[in-house]
């Protein structure tokens, strides 16, 4: 049998050894580990609650909203919570049925599960008088909306998100939109219940920037359903309409539209070969340079020109046309024949100031800036080619721009 002594001793050193032990656990935990449990304390305690911040709104060139942010809400459940709440169960259910318009046996099967869910989305309105509810969280969310109107869909585009790359106007002004989203800090207790804590303020979120645009909507409206009409009445394929303040270069209204009605931005981006309509360019040209003016006349034909390199024909067989009745026939041999008085250079600059072949700066980001070579890539007959519409792609916004321009009295 051991002494008093070493028994003694014995005692001491196990206790020397417990203090030990508790001395490196406090100090692992308060020195080395202490942040992180302090964090994972914290977490339990509070929950930070991100605020999203509303986008700005479009309007039109009067004020009237062309897209708008509108908060939508879903529901999360908790079953649990409300039952120790001074609300009948009963109740609740009714009441939420009722405010959110779903059936009551949907409400009930929610109800039955530890954590009920509900998509919706529902508007503030029908949200409201569940919000004092305790048990009931509301989830909030900011979607875009047109008022089911749908003006300019195509133009106005959509902000990113969910997978989807962002378009149009929306994409253009991201930066001017966006809104700085902020935060809720709320205490929850044992139970996971959550309570606003009125000593951790809150970081309000701050809505984005609006933004109003050249756009008319009535004159919107009234050309898209113009545009509709001569879709089906000429049974076309596509079509786009473009109205401009020819003084200003402001965009009144724009549609591109395919005949099954989905829209398009093709009067922006898809350029393409005007035609005659760039005969009228051929005939400033032709002015400015002193080449012609209105009364000169030049023979057409009867209606069929042939050179040593193409054929030129007219749609009507005429003889000695002016300038002026070049233009108002759209006559491709006069313009050809006319044509040959300038230079390459000459021509070149005036489809050039006109805008053809550079953007026009609208803020949309896929506009084309269609094509015009310079002359040192020109065969022998791309002057004449270009005199008749050829050789050159133009957007439909470019053209009425330079239409704009002449109706401007040229500026």
């Amino acid at each position: 049998m051991a002494k008093p002594v070493v028994r003694l001793g014995a005692v001491q050193l196990a206790f020397f050894i417990m203090a030990a032990v508790i001395l490196v656990r406090a100090a692992q935990v308060q020195l080395w580990a202490g942040a992180g449990y302090a964090e994972k304390a914290s977490k339990q305690r509070t929950e930070d609650l991100p605020q999203p911040a509303p986008r700005g709104t479009i309007y039109d060139r009067n004020g009237e909203v062309l897209t708008e942010s509108v908060e939508l809400f879903r529901i999360n459940i908790t079953p649990s919570e409300i039952v120790d709440t001074i609300w009948p169960l009963e109740q609740i259910m009714d009441l939420m049925a009722r405010e959110l318009g779903i059936p009551r046996a949907q409400v009930r099967r929610q109800f039955r599960r530890k954590f009920g869910y509900l998509d919706g989305p529902f508007t503030s309105t029908q949200v409201d008088k569940l919000r004092p509810i305790y048990g009931i969280h509301l989830k909030n969310e900011f979607v875009r909306s047109d008022r089911g109107r749908s003006l300019a869909s195509e133009l106005i585009g959509r902000p990113g998100g969910d997978g989807r790359a962002a378009s149009g106007i929306e994409r253009v002004l991201d930066t001017l939109l966006t809104g700085i989203d902020g935060r809720k800090v709320v205490i929850k207790d044992s139970r996971g219940r959550k309570y606003e804590s009125p000593a951790r303020p809150n970081l309000f979120p701050v809505p984005g920037h609006d933004v109003y645009l050249t756009l008319d909507a009535v004159l919107q409206e009234i050309v898209e359903d113009a545009l509709d009409d001569a879709l089906q009445q000429y049974d076309a394929e596509s079509g786009d309409v473009v109205v401009l303040d020819p003084t200003t270069g402001q965009v009144l209204a724009l549609v591109s539209r395919n005949v099954d009605g989905s829209n398009t931005s093709s009067a922006i981006a898809a350029p393409f070969e005007p035609g005659s309509t760039a005969k009228v360019f051929t005939a400033a040209a032709l002015l400015l340079h002193d080449r012609a003016d209105w009364t000169d006349s030049v023979w057409t034909e009867n209606g069929v020109y042939v050179t040593e390199h193409r054929t030129v024909r007219d749609e009507h067989e005429n003889g000695w046309l002016t300038l002026e009745q070049v233009i108002e026939q759209s006559s491709n041999i006069g313009i050809v024949k006319l044509s040959d008085r300038l230079e390459p250079e000459e021509q070149y600059q005036m489809l050039r100031d006109f805008g053809i072949g550079t953007r026009t700066g609208i803020e949309f980001p896929t506009e084309s800036a269609g094509s015009l070579n310079r002359p040192s890539l020109w065969s022998g007959i791309s002057g004449q080619s270009m005199a008749m519409g050829y050789e050159i792609d133009v957007t439909p916004l470019q053209l009425a721009q330079a239409y704009a321009a002449i109706a401007n009295d040229g500026i």
